[in-house]
């Protein structure tokens, strides 16, 4: 079925990117790529933001979670935290506060080994799962890496490492939550 619009939309899929905000990695549905190079400087969007339908980040924390049910529609964010603060739930913008767009739409600053990621960026930040109307599955999840002075992100799928241009800053708002999200 290669001429398939839905599977060509798929395919497109297989280099992503992902920002924070941002996210930049390679997917392949049931193939794995021996190797894969992502030219420094490139713009790779994952998808375009209006495609993104779901979106869950992860950390040591809290777990933030948004959907959506068109591209036109407004997110429902909830927010539980593992620290004891109440729960939050609320309506946030179509493109989270410019979030969203900031994680699908990563500038790379270069590639790296997936072990030279965890050496140059030491520590987690969290988890990153995008979910976009199209394929109606969720993209295997980003691991996001910063320093300890958090000037930089690198994002980490399988054997695919990159430091992307998106502030740390983009997952710290997620963190806020709906103080920083809700709709104006």
């Amino acid at each position: 079925m290669r001429g398939n619009p839905r599977h060509l939309r798929r395919n497109r899929l297989i280099i992503a990117a992902a920002s924070a905000a941002a996210l930049v990695a390679v997917t392949t549905i049931g193939i794995r790529p021996a190797r894969v190079e992502i030219v420094p400087g490139n713009v790779v969007p994952s998808s375009q933001a209006s495609d993104i339908e779901a979106l869950t980040y992860l950390n040591d924390s809290m777990m933030f979670k948004a959907r959506r049910t068109g591209p036109s529609g407004p997110f429902t964010v909830r927010i539980s935290y593992n620290d004891g603060r109440a729960p939050q739930q609320c309506m946030a913008s179509l493109d989270l506060d410019e979030v969203l767009h900031r994680m699908v739409h990563a500038q790379v600053k270069r590639q790296l080994s997936p072990r030279q990621a965890e050496a140059e960026f030491p520590v987690k930040l969290g988890t990153l799962q995008l979910e976009d109307r199209i394929s109606r599955a969720p993209m295997p999840a980003f691991t996001v890496r910063t320093r300890k002075d958090q000037p930089a992100i690198a994002l980490i799928y399988d054997q695919v490492a990159v430091e992307t241009s998106t502030p740390p800053e983009v997952f710290t708002k997620l963190g806020v939550g709906c103080t920083a999200l809700a709709s104006k």
